[in-house]
């Protein structure tokens, strides 16, 4: 799992002022659903937006929490626990990540699939690299290329793409042949691959980048640029 960067200082916004948590943690992660992951002489625990230590630092490593439930490190398996720090699922596998759409991506044996949040598989691994379900699909790898399969773990657009990221707003980013674009979920290309870096769409706009021009810029989802720099 990544490293998180240094805890200096935590500031939490309030109606009134700002109040600080003391830095006393050697890492920290942000807050999600009112706890942040903070290690402690190479321990990982979760501590309260009061700084209050909810969860005792006992973990190899903790990830944020995301519907009630999050990853942490115990030996050299991942593991799902509850917020009062006990399991939610019993079985430990070698890597795990976050629920989303009620589905986690996890690693057993070099292949990647998902379960449920009972811990039951509900597609096979067998991927050999998986992301997080968005908008009802999920990206998956098979060999070098990305696809994406729906819930039943059938891939409804075929393996073709260099690298992709999920859907956000109807559109995910697809690299082909070198050049990114962004399809919909028919893997029809919308906006046509002829950027060399670029986001997901928020609030309508995405930020892109063209190698050789020098500049990044933000777009529509028509393509059309809105706003250019150097």
């Amino acid at each position: 799992m990544r490293r998180a960067l240094p805890i200096y200082r935590t500031w939490l916004h309030r109606q009134r002022g700002l109040t600080a948590i003391a830095p006393r943690f050697d890492y920290g992660r942000p807050f999600s659903e009112g706890l942040a992951a903070v290690e402690v002489e190479r321990k990982w625990g979760y501590i309260d937006t009061s700084g209050h230590m909810i969860i005792e630092p006992r973990f190899g490593d903790a990830q944020p929490f995301t519907d009630g439930i999050a990853v942490v490190e115990i030996g050299k398996k991942h593991f799902y626990i509850k917020r009062d720090g006990h399991l939610a699922i019993n079985t430990g596998f070698d890597l795990a990540f976050g629920f989303s759409e009620d589905r986690a991506v996890v690693e057993v044996l070099n292949s990647f699939g998902f379960i449920d949040k009972d811990g039951d598989t509900v597609i096979r691994p067998q991927f050999q690299a998986a992301g997080r379900f968005s908008e009802g699909l999920a990206a998956a790898k098979i060999g070098n290329e990305w696809g994406f399969i729906d819930k039943s773990g059938s891939f409804v657009i075929k393996p073709q793409f260099v690298e992709v990221t999920d859907f956000s707003e109807g559109l995910a980013v697809a690299n082909i042949h070198g050049q990114v674009g962004y399809i919909d979920h028919a893997g029809t290309f919308v906006i046509p691959p002829r950027f060399t870096w670029a986001e997901r769409f928020v609030n309508g706009l995405a930020a892109v980048h063209v190698e050789g021009e020098g500049t990044y810029g933000y777009i529509e989802k028509t393509g059309k640029y809105v706003w250019l720099s150097d």
